[in-house]
């Protein structure tokens, strides 16, 4: 076995990113032929890898669809979709296109689901503590966050999915970091398989997406040790089902020094705090990797006990890794537990 580490996660314009390890075997193919892509978009990098048996799909083609969503639904683009809303005058109805209502609907439904544990209102927060476009370096003051807390919520915007259109009703700053790389990742498996590939692994900023095999056996993704970073804790593979999307929440790697104090580039919207509890990562396997991502923050966000309780009322597949006195623990879901035997 090769360990491929694919990527180191780097504070840009996603920073709810998370190293996964891929597991690739150097055995032949003696079916199709094995392509692979590797770039980098969205401030973080991308691999995708699919057994194609024919010469209908190009770099390019792929490429431009991560290139789509990032002109839709980046914070550090001025003249994407998303800053347009941003900056548009509250109440005033801005037209959006299909992929941003889908992803705004999603967003807004798990909000409410979650009690307001994933919020992509939280922007002006996420900003003040120095993670956003700006990247200030300065603790906001107690006042300030309570000022910006009062922008934060599910109804924060309004959204007319039929007509493709969204206003905001209060002076909120939307980010989709926590989704947008989880929706790229659906959107190029939703190309390839509407190009008759069944075969596949896209990974982008750490959310990942598998299907089928690599002819002669399954593809594997590994969870990693937050104690041995590059070695992994688990091994999930395409053996036991056709297809995976998982997505991490990690804590250990993404984080800053302000003043002596780290902060976690995770918030909990209802505090307008970095979330401080000794979860390391929190990993879920989903049908889709949108959801996989939005919950994996979630579920970090709410803490083990409040999260892996929620997880099991929604039969949610999540992996909580915890580190206690420089020991690892995990705590999977009822339904993870599926996944490991």
């Amino acid at each position: 076995m090769i360990l491929v580490l694919d990527y180191l996660v780097k504070r840009f314009i996603f920073p709810f990113s998370f190293l996964l390890i891929i597991l690739l075997s150097s055995c032949g193919y003696d079916e199709g032929i094995l392509e692979q892509y590797k770039g980098s978009i969205m401030g973080t990098t991308y691999k995708i890898s699919f057994i194609e048996k024919t010469e209908n799909i190009t770099e390019k083609d792929i490429f431009s669809i991560l290139k789509l969503v990032d002109k839709e639904m980046s914070t550090y683009d001025d003249a994407s979709l998303l800053s347009k809303i941003n900056s548009s005058s509250t109440g005033s109805w801005i037209p959006i296109s299909i992929n941003l209502a889908v992803v705004l609907k999603f967003s807004k439904d798990t909000c409410i689901d979650t009690g307001g544990a994933f919020d992509v209102s939280i922007g002006k927060i996420v900003n003040s503590w120095g993670f956003g476009p700006s990247q200030q370096n300065l603790i906001p003051s107690k006042e300030k966050i309570k000022e910006l807390q009062s922008y934060v919520g599910c109804n924060a915007f309004e959204l007319d999915f039929q007509n493709k259109k969204v206003k905001r009703n209060e002076d909120v700053y939307i980010d989709l970091s926590a989704v947008a790389k989880g929706f790229a990742v659906d959107l190029v498996a939703q190309y390839l398989e509407s190009k008759n590939i069944e075969n596949y692994l896209i990974e982008l900023g750490g959310e990942l997406k598998v299907k089928g095999k690599k002819i002669n056996e399954p593809w594997k993704v590994g969870i990693e040790n937050p104690l041995q970073q590059g070695k992994p804790i688990f091994t999930l593979v395409t053996n036991g089902f056709n297809e995976l999307s998982l997505a991490t929440s990690g804590n250990y790697r993404n984080f800053i020094e302000n003043n002596g104090i780290r902060v976690s580039h995770t918030f909990d919207p209802t505090s307008g705090l970095s979330i401080s509890h000794n979860l390391a990562s929190v990993s879920v396997v989903s049908e889709s990797v949108m959801k996989s991502d939005a919950l994996a923050t979630a579920l970090n966000v709410m803490g083990l006990e409040q999260g892996l309780d929620y997880a099991n009322l929604n039969n949610i597949k999540a992996l909580f890794i915890l580190v206690n006195d420089n020991k690892v623990l995990s705590y999977p879901s009822k339904e993870f537990k599926t996944l490991l035997n």
